[in-house]
């Protein structure tokens, strides 16, 4: 008897918690109109003592950590279809693509790491392509700055060096492209970024994952290999847009899991994919094997606090082709890619545009 009580109360806490999780979250993620201009959202830069309040003393990661307890609780089976149609119907989320019946998801992170019928996310095969590694939202793409600065929004720029993680408090992270380090640094302990042509340039690209998306991430690119994987230990702020118009380096007080390597023509060819963390979505998982497991949103985290303990051992070769599955978050978030490509690589869409996992987004000659 008492153990039905538990099961009865677990369930409607679940209940409850989907409700309430839905509502609150169509608060925090507005939807975004397709040709959205980001650039345009109202919203004034925080004072100094919101901003302070908001990045250090809201308690966004006990917040996740419960949110993300309660979406473990099993849900009763009779209510799983409609509760999960309704999570669709508020987040614009196409449930017919699920590859599993919805009464089979046992719990809310179950459905949201659900993976999609075969077939729906075709990875575009045009030579020399780069295409989405997610379903999302572009908000920005484009070169990279001088002296690696990348763009958030109008006014709002962030360091590349200390977005990819730097190896310590007095140490630069050397970088592969033109204008990024002093060719004087002597500091430089990442080779695999320091091998920038002529002839290249680094580009970016900034994808939104609404809670309604398709939740995991996969390759964008042919033959890229790890070199190194890092855990940037940080704050789970909203990553909205409207949001990262009011908060000045949002990507970098973000908790995130940094993927660095090479790609192209014989790996020479600088490639990083990160995903970052965001309120409510501070359980990253990565889907290759790993010596140590990642971990994110722990209790009692040093704020960015850089963890790289070899995750990816001495002899370890990981390896990805276009559309590999990579990743995947609990709820929606933002995928930053920072990539070395061409100078005549091109972007094929704009901020704004909606996009699909495996559609292609830009393209180079050689």
């Amino acid at each position: 008897m008492r153990f039905r009580r538990i099961a009865s109360g677990a369930a409607v806490l679940s209940v409850l918690g989907v409700a309430g999780g839905a509502y609150t979250l169509k608060a925090a993620f507005p939807p975004l109109e397709d040709g959205c201009d980001f650039e345009a959202l109202s919203g004034e830069p925080l004072s100094v003592g919101m901003y302070d309040f908001v990045t250090r003393q809201l308690p966004l990661r006990a917040v996740s950590r419960l949110w993300g307890t309660v979406n473990e609780l099993p849900l009763p089976v009779p209510l799983r279809a409609p509760l999960y149609n309704s999570w669709c119907r508020t987040f614009d989320c196409d449930v017919d693509q699920a590859e599993k019946p919805l009464k089979e998801y046992a719990n809310l992170q179950e459905f949201f790491g659900r993976a999609l019928k075969p077939g729906l996310r075709p990875t575009d095969t045009a030579p020399d392509a780069v295409v989405s590694p997610c379903d999302g939202r572009v908000l920005t793409c484009g070169p990279v700055g001088a002296f690696g600065k990348l763009h958030q929004v109008k006014g709002f720029t962030y360091d590349l060096r200390d977005f990819l993680g730097v190896e310590g408090p007095h140490e630069k992270l050397a970088l592969s492209a033109v204008n990024v380090y002093d060719e004087s640094d002597k500091n430089r302990k990442d080779a695999a970024l320091s091998k920038q042509r002529s002839s290249n340039q680094l580009f970016q690209m900034v994808l939104y994952l609404a809670p309604g998306d398709y939740h995991n991430f996969h390759s964008p690119v042919d033959d890229w290999q790890l070199t190194k994987v890092r855990h940037v230990v940080g704050e789970l702020l909203s990553v909205n847009p409207a949001v990262a118009r009011r908060i000045p380096n949002l990507f970098v007080l973000n908790e995130r899991i940094v993927l660095l390597g090479e790609w192209g023509e014989e790996r020479r060819r600088f490639f990083s994919m990160t995903a970052v963390g965001a309120t409510n979505v501070g359980s990253i998982r990565m889907f290759f094997p790993t010596k140590f497991p990642i971990k994110t949103n722990r209790v009692g985290a040093k704020r960015h606090k850089i963890h790289e303990e070899k995750f990816l051992g001495k002899d370890a070769t990981i390896r990805f082709d276009r559309g590999d599955l990579v990743g995947g978050f609990r709820l929606g978030s933002s995928i930053v890619l920072v990539f070395e490509a061409p100078e005549d690589f091109h972007f094929l869409v704009r901020p704004g545009d909606r996009v699909l996992c495996g559609q292609k987004v830009g393209q180079f000659h050689h």
